[in-house]
């Protein structure tokens, strides 16, 4: 997030008059529109922001942000992760049925589902970044891959529940926050000074502005691009694992709202969906926004499940479409 200060003609050569950029305005627009929506639900419905709901509203958010990590880094580069879903599911199901109600196996498999999300990001990544196929196209085979995986390595059987470990980082609360919450802000806080303070968050702005140009700058657009999909599955795969946690039984179908969440969140945040302009603090406004909309919309009668679909898709079309329509301003 950023202010640009330039200066105003009319005000003299020494004056200069600040301008807040689009994507700062989208981000303040975003956290406004969430404490509004916050004080309407509230004056609905009191309990709403009661100590009970409160953690609850900020760990599904912490969800949707963690799988937003790698999201946000595909976007930025110019790219569209489809497999989050599948990798959150299977990372969920695996972890589930390895640890088998045992906290202590956690030690060693969660590491080992992380690095193998990590591999398929990079076969993802280096498929879509060489033989430069379509991102939509690889990752959504990607998806079918690991969903056809999956349904084989459980042969339609359920599976344990959740390690009590896992549990405790959704259940057990600190003040309004719960541990997948403070995870949350740790990586926040991480991903945030990668994208504003590293030579690689500037490649990556680079890559996604325009990729030839970069390539002849000096910057390594290959490895950049492939960087940016082992980032969303290593993001995606932990965000699965701590859902477990979170809803204490894995199913075929848990990670499946986590699709259309994470690019919304990223978009609603004031990413441009064509690359090269955005930033996590965004991400974070977009989905605290849509997981403080969809609660409140919850409390509205006639609300039902089928209506959060359409909410994530009607978002995603106005957040694009504005976005497209300010950086089209911005080019003219």
């Amino acid at each position: 997030m950023s202010i640009d200060t330039q200066i105003d003609p009319a005000e003299g050569v020494g004056s200069k008059r600040r301008r807040i950029s689009p994507s700062a305005r989208s981000i303040m627009i975003a956290y406004g529109v969430t404490a509004v929506i916050f004080i309407a639900a509230t004056l609905r419905s009191p309990e709403f922001a009661f100590a009970k709901t409160t953690p609850l509203l900020l760990t599904t958010a912490a969800i949707i942000g963690i799988a937003s990590i790698g999201q946000t880094f595909v976007i930025l580069g110019g790219g569209l992760d489809l497999s989050v879903p599948w990798i959150m599911t299977g990372s969920a199901i695996v972890i589930a049925r390895l640890a088998n109600l045992n906290s202590e196996r956690l030690i060693w498999l969660i590491p080992i589902t992380l690095v193998v999300a990590g591999l398929i990001g990079w076969i993802s990544g280096t498929v879509i970044a060489r033989l430069k196929v379509s991102p939509i196209i690889m990752t959504l085979g990607m998806a079918g891959v690991v969903e056809g995986g999956i349904k084989f390595y459980t042969q339609g059987k359920g599976s344990p529940s959740a390690p009590a470990a896992l549990k405790t980082l959704a259940q057990n609360v600190i003040g309004p926050f719960t541990w997948i919450t403070i995870i949350w802000v740790v990586l926040a806080v991480i991903a945030t000074v990668i994208l504003a303070k590293t030579s690689y968050g500037r490649g990556l702005y680079a890559t996604g502005t325009n990729s030839v140009v970069s390539r002849f700058s000096g910057v390594r657009t290959d490895r950049v691009t492939t960087s940016t999909y082992v980032i969303s599955a290593v993001t995606a795969s932990l965000g699965g694992i701590l859902l477990l946690g979170f809803l204490g039984d894995p199913s075929l179908n848990m990670g499946t709202p986590y699709l259309f969440a994470t690019i919304a969140a990223v978009a609603i945040g004031g990413a441009s969906i064509a690359g090269g302009s955005g930033n996590y603090i965004g991400t974070v406004a977009g989905a605290l926004l849509m997981v403080v909309l969809i609660a409140f919309l919850r409390g509205l009668p006639g609300f039902g499940p089928g209506w959060q679909g359409i909410v994530y898709g009607v978002v995603i079309l106005v957040a694009v479409a504005l976005a497209s329509g300010r950086f089209s301003r911005q080019a003219t």
